[in-house]
């Protein structure tokens, strides 16, 4: 499309042609009237009709690709007649660019279920209408039109278009989301015309996933997204028969020169003979001209003529991120001396390449290295769910350079004009994939659907300075199609100034791989190797110390010099959208469109929680709670962005994503209105082009810690020569504690990370809370050139006095181990006999009574005591490795000894025999982590055998004789992640489960003994909840990823000295990592301490809670305490938090 299509149009107000001020520019259009070589009238806006034909029969229709021959096509008319559409009283007003579900979403989800906590597929989707819809409008052709051409010019419809002008059948187009002309020439009178477009919306995704087929009639068609309608705008044209159809401003290696392609197009069917004049102007009225020639004799034959001119502009200024300069090419066409046409489109002078492929492979902009730091954008927007109003394209691109990026991607769907225009504007790059490509796969209608989505949107977007990369599909698990690479070099002949890859991620590193297919700029050949994606997409849920261990191993390092680095999709993290924000904008707008009525619901979810719960003490408004929890997520990305550009190796990182839309992608770093889910500084510090990165290898540590920090300069800038790097240590209330400083050289040019210093010891004192490490680089002046610094988090858990009193109901071993081997203290087993109690901490995952099966009660096949193990390599117990007697079966997560050489993908069999003491019944009980398997006398007792986080299985029960021996046999396999395996018993000796509970429950009520639960926790909140005690309400599982939920907590004893009155971030690291089951409690009149928040789920729950039963108080906690005895500093702080827990209910709080 035409500069002037985008911003210099004439304005359509129902029947009246009317000339908006500062939209006509004489010297491009002409005086308006019969003289003027092309006028371009914007049909956008509003004065259209929309009406839903519910009757229209179209799921079997017969499709048609282009080009069509719009004769043979069936007409499909409104099912009520031309006069009834017209008619209708059941029509609305609308606006182009619109989508049906903008309109209709609240009306169609009427009656049905409204806001449940889990949305299914067919919940989620209640406003979508598939179907047939119309929009119609009238246009006036103004009498200047007469002999003219006249072209009705549609940006994007989805998905099929029918064209009818004048209840005729003009126009029809299957392919969607792209540009498509209809030619009006012999079907338009002067005065008054209908326009209508039937558009057919027959299915479409609403979350990520672009591979799935989508099914119409007998084809299968590439998928998109599920709104329908016109969404982008409407012009119609109108210029004589040879006229200026295309123009491409090709950019070149030598920085101010480009090539330009101008498409004369001669519809008549004569020859003629012309000439082209050519401007480069400067934007603006006032715009300088830079460049003019004239390109004579020109021989026009009917059909399109290609004419080619070389240009230089030895002063022109470059366009990169930080200095966005564009120019307007003007084309002017002549024939027999009379001007024909007049076209502009406008570019900006710069060259986006790979450079030293087989040696030091790195992207450069203008000649110089670039990092590209960037995120997927899925391409959903409020209100239409297709497009952004021009503010929120803005928008977009303001946000992203807030955040210090220097790129975004569209991500599995087709880009918007409107956001590149921005682009260019104000200086973003950009990365573009069709959408639905590989869909195609062994279908050719489809492939051919999707080939020609890729081309119309290379034709479309090639003009723009902004965008630098194409890629066909993403995540492709297989090699290219002979199709695809037909696909590839057309689209790259199409447009030979940038780089297109065929997918991205899953690549084999530093070989060949048909999976790294991908083209050069002004390069015709294919390669397989020199380009490296790969994706980490998942994310771990927060920033962990593991991330950087020292300046050789850390997160997303490599070595891969010789290939191009792509990390293509890192790190998805769920957090909430900016829902107070959103809700304001919503009542300024009064238009719910597809997402309004869920964000509001789900905005009064969060209001009532604060109300209820009595938290705006710690929580002053939703916006200060969404977006504390929103910087778990930015932290997270700043600091793995870090990782790759002190490593100087990785050429771009890739977050995943950019936004968060309504049902599936939570991990958006904004929201679909494009506000920042936190502080966009929080990454923005990391993406600066020169600063002194800290790394800090112990960021949670007991007092007094030693803390280990290595310093690096980040250097895009290319500073170079003899610095001085200076480094002070601060305790929490700021005083410096200790200082250094070393001569440093910086060696500058390409080299964008590099390790000044490493191994920094410092100590930090006795006192508690953030110590931070500051640097600076000075140069020889003493001015400060760079600086930075990061906090390490120091706990005191060693000096906190267990109170007395207590007793410990304890099944999985963890806190009995921490108390003793760590505190020194031994609380007794609880039991009914047990006198008076200040408090009874739970460790149990229910009430039943259990003990790991102690050695005396097996006996192996050589007559020992103990079972015999075989140890297997692999998962399904076939490939023996190791054989040995083991005394019982209490191996805790990642205990060494359960290790037959590799700590996961293995296996184990014991067999033997078990003698128990006591006749009666008896119930055995597993704690694994991964799959298990139970036979006590052949009897198959337990039966897990699936990959699972750390969990209890119990059997039924099984009368047991005393003195006699039964075969045993348990089988377990470790997957990945940590490995748990306990064998446990019920004895008929032991209290029953609701003799316990009820023991405790008094002790609570009458007493006043204090109950702290700490695993099992939703199972203690149900067996409570059966005894009146509590108003329990199930729990809420917390998803993970792109569906992410999360904690925050406030202060209080229980969290005393620990960060409080935000989102939980890195300084939880062991307590909330998405490999960690988390879950939240739906409680009723509990005093929330901590609380849970879950993907789009209009509701939160306590994660930490306390409720008053009787004279005592139960202390919930859903926190997860397995890393209690790990050695990591991220323990200190679980080691802290139980701490807390015990004195809080030990002390008679």
């Amino acid at each position: 499309m035409s500069l002037l299509a985008r911003c210099f149009v004439l304005k359509l107000s129902c029947l009246t042609l009317t000339i908006t001020a500062g939209l006509i520019i004489s010297s491009t259009l002409g005086a308006l009237g019969a003289q003027s070589p092309r006028t371009e009238i914007d049909l956008s806006g509003s004065g259209w009709k929309l009406w839903l034909d519910t009757a229209a029969q179209w799921e079997k229709d017969e499709l048609y690709l282009p080009p069509v021959d719009i004769h043979s096509l069936p007409v499909n008319p409104p099912t009520c007649g031309w006069e009834g559409l017209y008619n209708s009283h059941d029509s609305i007003t609308a606006s182009v660019p619109g989508t049906v579900e903008e309109y209709y979403w609240d009306t169609l989800a009427a009656g049905k279920p409204k806001f449940p906590n889990t949305l299914s597929e067919e919940n989620r989707t209640q406003g979508d209408y598939r179907g047939v819809s119309w929009w119609w409008r009238d246009i006036n052709i103004p009498k200047f039109a007469k002999g003219k051409k006249i072209i009705l010019h549609f940006e994007a419809v989805r998905l099929r278009a029918e064209v009818f002008l004048n209840n005729e059948l003009v126009g029809y187009d299957v392919i969607g989301n792209t540009p498509f002309d209809v030619d009006i020439t012999n079907k338009a009178r002067l005065g008054k015309n209908i326009l209508a477009v039937r558009v057919t919306d027959p299915s479409g995704n609403f979350d990520w996933v672009d591979w799935h087929v989508h099914k119409w009639g007998e084809h299968s068609i590439p998928p998109s997204h599920g709104f329908g309608g016109i969404f982008q705008p409407v012009r119609l044209i109108i210029t004589d028969h040879i006229y200026i159809s295309d123009i491409f401003i090709k950019n070149r290696p030598e920085l101010t020169k480009v090539d330009l392609d101008i498409t004369i197009t001669n519809s008549t069917d004569k020859a003629a003979a012309g000439s082209v004049e050519v401007a480069i102007k400067e934007p603006g009225r006032n715009g300088k001209t830079v460049y003019t020639e004239t390109i004579p004799n020109i021989n026009l034959p009917p059909g399109n003529v290609v004419v080619s001119r070389n240009i230089s502009v030895p002063n022109a200024k470059l366009w990169d991120t930080e200095h966005p300069n564009l120019y307007i090419c003007e084309t002017k066409l002549l024939v027999d001396g009379v001007t024909k046409d007049i076209n502009s489109d406008r570019f900006g002078f710069r060259f986006f390449t790979v450079d030293g492929v087989g040696s030091d492979a790195v992207f450069r902009l203008n000649g110089k290295r670039v990092f590209l730091q960037t995120a997927i954008s899925w391409g959903f927007f409020p209100t239409n769910g297709l497009f952004p109003t021009e503010d929120l394209a803005t928008k977009q691109i303001k946000t992203a350079k807030a955040f210090g990026m220097n790129m975004l991607n569209f991500h599995r769907t087709i880009g918007n004009r409107l956001i590149l225009d921005k682009a260019d504007e104000l200086g973003l790059m950009y990365y573009e994939e069709p959408g639905g490509y590989r869909n195609g796969d062994g279908d050719e209608f489809s492939a051919a659907w999707a080939r020609e989505k890729l081309m119309r949107m290379i034709k479309r977007d090639r003009n723009h300075p902004s965008l630098v990369i194409y890629n066909m599909i993403n995540e492709s698990m297989r090699e290219p199609l002979p199709y695809e690479y037909k696909d590839m070099a057309d689209a790259h002949k199409l447009d030979p100034t940038r780089i297109i890859t065929f997918t991205t991620g899953w690549a084999k590193a530093k070989v060949e791989d048909p999976v790294k297919l991908h083209m050069l700029p002004y390069d015709d050949k294919q390669y397989i190797k020199g380009w490296f994606d790969w994706h980490h997409a998942p994310g771990p849920g927060v920033y962990c110390d593991s991330f950087y261990t020292d300046p050789n191993h850390f997160m997303l390092s490599t070595d891969d010099r010789e290939e191009i680095v792509f990390w293509g999709e890192e790190g998805a993290i769920g957090t909430p959208p900016r829902l107070e924000l959103i809700n304001h904008e919503l009542r300024k707008s009064r238009k719910n469109g597809w997402d309004g009525a869920w964000y509001k619901a789900w905005y009064q979810a969060y209001v009532d929680f604060l109300d209820k719960k009595n938290l705006r003490k710690y929580f002053p408004t939703v916006d200060y709670l969404t977006k504390s929890i929103g910087n778990l997520a930015l932290y997270y990305h700043g600091r793995i962005i870090e990782n790759c550009r002190i490593g100087n190796i990785t050429d771009a990182y890739t977050i995943n994503g950019w936004e968060s839309e309504l049902f599936e992608n939570h991990s958006g770093i904004v929201d679909c209105w494009r506000n920042p889910k936190g502080d966009p500084n929080l990454i923005a510090r990391y993406n600066r082009p020169l600063y002194v990165a800290v790394k800090i290898r112990n960021k949670i540590s007991q007092c007094p810690a030693k803390i280990i920090t290595d310093l690096f300069i980040v250097n895009q800038i290319g500073i170079r020569g003899k610095y001085t790097l200076k480094a002070s240590f601060l305790d929490p209330s700021g005083k410096i504690i200790w200082e250094k400083s070393w001569p440093v050289y910086i060696t500058g040019g390409d080299v964008f990370g590099q390790l000044l210093e490493e191994d920094v010891e410092t100590n930090t004192e006795s006192q508690t809370g953030y110590y931070t490490m500051k640097s600076i680089l000075v140069d020889s002046e003493g001015n400060i050139v760079a600086d930075g610094d990061d906090q390490a988090f120091v706990v005191d858990w060693v000096s906190s006095k267990i109170p007395e009193d207590g007793a410990l109901l304890d099944t999985t071993g963890i806190v009995k181990e921490f108390l003793s081997t760590r505190k020194n203290v031994s609380l007794p087993d609880y039991s009914p006999k047990l006198g008076k109690l200040k408090y009874v901490v739970v460790a149990a995952e229910d009430s039943d009574p259990k003990e790991v099966i102690p050695t005396t009660a097996f006996m192996a096949n050589n007559g020992e005591q103990g079972l015999d193990g075989e140890y297997f390599v692999g998962t399904d117990l076939k490939q023996s490795v190791k054989k040995r007697i083991d005394a019982k079966i209490d191996f805790s997560e990642n205990d060494p000894t359960l290790d037959p050489g590799q700590p996961t993908q293995f296996s184990v069999r014991w067999t033997g025999k078990i003698s128990p003491q006591q006749t009666g019944k008896y119930k055995f009980f597993t704690i694994s982590d991964d799959g298990v398997r139970l036979w006590i006398d052949g009897n198959l007792m337990i039966d897990d055998w699936n990959t699972h986080p750390p969990k209890t299985e119990a059997s039924g029960e099984i009368y047991l004789e005393a003195g006699k021996s039964y075969d045993i046999k348990l089988e377990y396999y470790q997957e990945s992640g940590g490995r748990t395996i306990k064998l446990l018993w019920k004895t008929p000796a032991m209290t029953s489960g609701d003799e316990m509970l009820d023991d405790i429950l008094r002790r609570v009520k009458e007493e006043g003994t204090n109950l702290l639960i700490t695993a099992g926790t939703g199972r203690w909140a149900e067996l409570i909840a059966s005894r009146g005690a509590i108003k329990f309400n199930g729990i809420q599982t917390l998803g993970d990823v792109w569906v992410g939920g999360n904690i925050f907590v406030r202060e209080h004893p229980l969290f005393k000295n620990l960060p409080v009155n935000q989102g939980m971030n890195w300084e939880y690291q062991e307590i909330i990592p998405y490999w960690i089951p988390r879950y939240g409690l739906m409680l009723e009149d509990e005093e929330v301490i901590a609380g849970t928040v879950n993907y789009n789920e209009p509701r939160l729950g306590t994660a930490v809670g306390i409720v008053k039963y009787g004279k005592g108080k139960i202390v919930f906690s859903t926190l997860d305490m397995r890393a209690l005895n790990s050695n990591g500093g991220g323990a200190d702080v679980v080691r802290k938090i139980m701490c807390n827990y015990i004195e809080f209910v030990g002390n008679g709080n």
